[in-house]
């Protein structure tokens, strides 16, 4: 995973407009590209700035994008009436308020953007990091699997299906939970969820919730809509 910090320096008359234009290009074209995780567009208060943070899968699905002609008339229209500064970045650390021995509650905004990071870390398959979201006891469907074997399913999810990807499609964040649907379209390997699948093109939706402890994952409940998969491939109900 990769994080892009791309800052435009503008005259405050003409703020509203730049993010009007970075917001379309995104909306209409960044957003569709492969690899797009997430963005986030920020706005100076004295007028003068306006920043784009955005996480992509990798460096090389943000290369793709970029030689995408789409966007390219948006950010022309930008760059007559701002300078930009862009930069790659990765996470090197998280901080808490000092004297804390957990993090403070989250907010909306702050719970969704974890959850977000989380998303972009399963999608980069960055195992080393996957305990910066999860927590060691995790419970899975009402399970104890702990850290160690939430990390075993998801990597024997990535090795059935070469090509999964997780895709935000419903996002609700009420701390300290999460509502969350998400959805596939990826081709798996011989059989899935007990269907034969057997490498067709399938796309199908999980509806997930989660409970956030001290920052963490520390309850998944999860139901993938397998009748969506059943129709696709012609299994009778």
């Amino acid at each position: 995973m990769i994080t892009l910090i791309n800052v435009f320096t503008v005259e405050p008359a003409n703020q509203q407009r730049l993010a009007d234009l970075l917001t379309r290009a995104t909306d209409d074209f960044v957003s569709r590209a492969p690899g797009f995780l997430s963005a986030t567009l920020h706005r100076s208060l004295d007028g003068s700035k306006v920043t784009m943070y955005a996480q992509w899968r990798s460096a090389e699905d943000y290369e793709a994008m970029r030689r995408d002609p789409g966007p390219l008339p948006f950010l022309q229209e930008a760059l007559t009436i701002a300078r930009f500064e862009p930069g790659i970045y990765e996470i090197a650390r998280q901080f808490v308020p000092a004297g804390n021995t957990r993090p403070a509650a989250m907010t909306q905004a702050e719970l969704s953007d974890r959850y977000r990071a989380y998303i972009a870390c399963l999608n980069a398959q960055d195992w080393r990091r996957l305990g910066d979201f999860v927590d060691d006891d995790v419970r899975y469907n009402g399970e104890g699997i702990g850290l160690s074997g939430y990390r075993a399913m998801l990597e024997r999810d990535f090795r059935e299906i070469p090509d999964l990807a997780f895709k935000i499609a419903l996002l609700i964040a009420e701390p300290p939970r999460i509502a969350a649907r998400l959805a596939f379209d990826c081709t798996p390997r011989g059989r899935f969820l007990g269907l034969d699948v057997a490498g067709r093109r399938v796309a199908f939706t999980e509806n997930v919730f989660y409970e956030f402890q001290a920052g963490k994952i520390a309850a998944v409940w999860s139901v993938i809509d397998k009748a969506a998969i059943e129709a696709q491939i012609g299994v009778d109900g």
